[in-house]
């Protein structure tokens, strides 16, 4: 399939298929919002340790538009103490960032603070230099002593994440401290949905012999839970999971990305109910845009909709032999009323060089488990 943009039909056919938007309007430059700022109460310095701080930014204009996340630590006279950059680029390990582009910016703090109280304020600024107003956090920082950080590893994670089913979800990972004087307090996962930004499922897991756990207290900790949470949720999903011991100092994060699956094939979709005009004058000089909307349901589940798309014929029979087929959108855009109404639209173009005659449109849509619906065919006649 191709860009929807850039649809664009021409060769002595019926449709010119483009992006273009009549009147088009710029997009409005706003500030970005800043939201969930997260720092650490106290900082123990002299000990070699990292502290991650982080802050979530949007912008209108997308995230492409942010340029700089910045951050500024005052001291206690409200002097400034240190200052420097917040990344979004899925380097924990430089930077503490887990996932790379979800609009979380975060950084490592490994920096030797006196002992005191501290202010940190953080501001975002977009490519057109509209600043965020400023979130503001403060932190304790004090001499401390070794704490070495819990490790986790890997036992049993899922190989997929059922979508059409509501089964199992079980997982289950080591938690262990070297600390002799220290022990595992909790062990966190949390599931980011496939759009990344959405939080599917959070909790704990425990070594309790409880919630799938086969032995307590062996330093094995296990949750079950469903796969409730993705319901018809089609993508990737995102598990990372974190221990902390008792002094609360956190583990490196693990991150794994569990693909979705359907246990079923289930039933083919269905396409019904065009609206389509039946004949057209061919303008005389210029183009005339034609809207194309058809209604498509899926008797599993209207999320099963992975594709609606239709296939031209020109007036000599031939299918159009470019572009073939086009994919129609329920996105709310580009001529599309509604989004997510089960109704698929195309805006198509008609020119003074397309021959007269019947065009012909055969429509489809497929599901997840590729298959294919009914076809229905529309015929539109193009006269003088």
């Amino acid at each position: 399939m191709f860009n929807k943009k850039y649809l664009f039909l021409s060769i002595l056919f019926i449709i010119l298929i483009s992006c273009k938007n009549e009147n088009p309007v710029q997009p409005t430059n706003v500030a970005p919002v800043l939201k969930n700022f997260t720092v650490p109460d106290t900082i123990f310095t002299q000990i070699n340790q990292s502290y991650i701080v982080s802050v979530h930014v949007s912008d209108e204009n997308g995230l492409d538009d942010i340029a700089a996340v910045k951050y500024e630590i005052l001291n206690s006279l409200g002097n400034v103490f240190t200052q420097g950059d917040l990344f979004d680029d899925g380097d924990y390990d430089l930077h503490g960032d887990i996932i790379a582009n979800n609009g979380t910016y975060s950084q490592r703090l490994n920096i030797n603070f006196p002992t005191g109280v501290y202010q940190i304020i953080v501001s975002a600024i977009d490519k057109s230099e509209l600043e965020s107003d400023p979130l503001e956090n403060s932190f304790y920082a004090k001499e401390g002593v070794i704490n070495n950080a819990p490790t986790l590893a890997v036992l049993q994670i899922p190989d997929s994440v059922y979508v059409d089913k509501i089964v199992p979800f079980f997982f289950q990972v080591r938690a262990e401290d070297e600390d002799s004087d220290d022990y595992i307090s909790k062990v966190t996962f949390q599931v980011l949905g496939p759009t990344i930004s959405d939080l599917a499922l959070e909790g704990e897991l425990v070594d309790d012999g409880s919630s799938g756990d086969q032995t307590a207290g062996d330093g094995i900790y296990s949750i079950e839970t469903t796969t409730e949470f993705a319901s018809w949720k089609f993508g990737s999903y995102h598990l990372y999971m974190t221990a902390f011991d008792s002094k609360q100092k956190a583990s490196k994060s693990l991150y794994t990305i569990i693909p979705w699956a359907k246990m079923e094939l289930g039933v083919a979709p269905v396409v019904l109910n065009i609206s389509a005009p039946d004949t057209l004058n061919r303008p005389t000089t210029g183009d005339k845009s034609i809207l194309l909307t058809i209604e498509t349901t899926d008797p599993d589940h209207n999320n099963d909709v992975k594709e609606v798309f239709f296939y031209s014929k020109k007036p000599n029979g031939e299918y159009a032999n470019s572009g073939n087929p086009f994919n129609l959108y329920d996105d709310g855009q580009l001529g599309d009323a509604t989004a997510n109404d089960n109704k698929f639209s195309l805006v198509i173009w008609i020119t003074s060089a397309n021959d007269l005659g019947d065009y012909v449109f055969e429509f489809q849509a497929r599901d997840y488990s590729d298959l294919l619906s009914n076809n229905i065919i529309h015929t539109l006649t193009v006269i003088e």
